[in-house]
């Protein structure tokens, strides 16, 4: 049964596309979660940061690199 699937042209394209748009989709939402809980942590109670202070917190520290590093 399974060794038919793989077989299977139109089954074997769906799974790729399936693969590549998780990819796509992880590589370009990650950065952002990153810097909405570091913005969430990082804002105390008397203060608040703002988006951009957040961005320039991450890239002073670890570069544009750090958005992706978790």
């Amino acid at each position: 049964m399974v060794g038919g699937l793989l077989r299977d042209s139109t089954f074997a394209g769906h799974a790729a596309a399936a693969t590549g748009s998780v990819a796509v989709a992880s590589s370009l939402t990650y950065p952002f979660d990153t810097l909405k809980t570091l913005l969430q942590v990082g804002a105390g109670s008397g203060q608040k940061l703002s988006f951009s202070q957040v961005v320039d917190r991450v890239r002073s520290v670890s570069g544009f690199s750090g958005a992706f590093l978790n």
